[in-house]
């Protein structure tokens, strides 16, 4: 053997043990990743940011004729926050939204998603308000829930996984007493996806929290609301009809919703806004002052 023979380098074979180590590496590191991803919500950028081109017109869809706007003397600045299947009106002095708007449909094949189990920041606020601060809430010797205003099954079932995750940002919860919450509140955002999104086959709906005057509120600054409003808005041949109703904080858990009928109207006086600002003024005061027969 030559002197360049010798100085060779001995050939090997592949280092087993170590490839083994980095694929079960890079399987543990590609589980991490999928499990934050169901874990969190995936929210768009401040500033208006859509995070798919199905946001396109996302006001138009969302919003039927406009977003509300503030009675004379009652005007309250909103952050306005534009998520997959919902939009907030969003108020950083109380910490909770004042009215949040969505649009249910018809769907023959609904998906099942895992429900998350806790509700994030929603980081486009400054406010910032917490799952935690909702812990041990009370008022008036009622369990205060996190109460949804925008319904996380309607929303998962018409928009998708990523939508629902939205529905668990702190933007879109008041606090709201358990039996309120787990009794007519709920029947009613079934009815609005089970019953009437079926009969006829797109529905709006824009609801929210109603105060008091100097109204209480958790330790860390969020207000707690007195009652609750919904407008339940469908549109047959052109001809928007409503059903609208307060829910107070006080309601018992084996009500019907249809005790808590009332007016868009009485809506308006009690919240401090006009809902539907770019109807015709002679349609919207039909709407203002109709009963809500046809949708029950």
């Amino acid at each position: 053997m030559n002197d360049i023979d010798r100085r060779r380098p001995a050939r090997s074979g592949p280092n087993w043990p170590a490839l083994g180590v980095l694929v079960l590496f890079l399987a543990a590191l590609g589980v991490f990743v999928w499990w934050r991803s169901q874990a969190a919500p995936r929210v768009p950028e401040l500033g208006g940011a859509t995070p798919s081109a199905a946001l396109q017109g996302i006001e138009r869809d969302l919003l039927y004729a406009g977003q509300p706007i503030p009675l004379p003397g009652r005007d309250e600045p909103v952050t306005v926050l534009k998520n997959t299947g919902y939009i907030a009106g969003y108020s950083e002095s109380r910490k909770d939204p004042l009215w949040v708007s969505y649009c249910l449909f018809k769907v023959d094949n609904p998906g099942t998603y895992p429900r998350p189990t806790r509700f994030e920041p929603d980081q486009r606020t400054a406010s910032r308000v917490r799952h935690e601060d909702y812990n041990y809430a009370t008022f008036e010797s009622l369990h205060l829930d996190r109460g949804h205003m925008a319904p996380n099954h309607a929303i998962a079932i018409c928009y998708g996984h990523d939508a629902q995750l939205e529905t668990f940002l702190t933007s879109n919860i008041c606090p709201q007493a358990h039996n309120c919450n787990a009794g007519p509140w709920e029947k009613l955002e079934r009815d609005e996806l089970e019953t009437y999104a079926p009969r006829f086959g797109k529905i709006w709906v824009i609801d929210g929290p109603i105060f008091d005057a100097h109204p209480p509120a958790l330790s860390a600054g969020v207000q707690i609301p007195r009652a609750f409003y919904k407008i339940i808005l469908e549109e047959q041949e052109g001809e928007p009809h409503v059903r609208a109703v307060i829910m107070p904080q006080t309601t018992p858990i084996a009500d019907t919703p249809s005790r808590y009928t009332t007016t868009v109207q009485e809506i308006e006086t009690e919240s401090g806004w006009e809902f539907f600002p770019q109807l015709d003024p002679v349609v919207r005061h039909r709407l203002e002052t109709e009963s809500s027969a046809r949708l029950w």
